[in-house]
C-alpha cells in the first residue's frame, strides 16, 4: 500500500521534465493521476506507460476558456 492509496493527483504539464517525473513518483505511491499537456503524443504514450490508474487529458492550462 503506497502513501498516496486512494488519492487523484492532477499534474499539469506532465507530459515531460518535472511534471513527468512528479507523474512516475505519484503512480509509485499507489495514487491515480490525471496528466495534462499540451504535447498530446507525449502525454499518452506517458498515460500508456504508467498503467491503468492514469489518464491523460491534452489542455494547455495557459489559455482561458470562453
Amino acid at each position: 500500500m503506497g502513501r498516496l492509496e486512494n488519492k487523484v493527483a492532477i499534474v499539469t504539464s506532465g507530459s515531460k521534465g518535472i511534471g513527468e517525473t512528479i507523474a512516475e513518483r505519484y503512480v509509485e505511491k499507489s495514487a491515480k493521476i490525471i496528466i495534462t499537456a499540451r504535447h498530446t503524443e507525449e502525454g499518452g504514450v506517458l498515460a500508456n506507460n504508467l498503467g491503468e490508474n492514469v489518464l491523460f487529458i491534452q489542455q494547455d492550462v495557459s489559455k482561458k476558456v470562453k
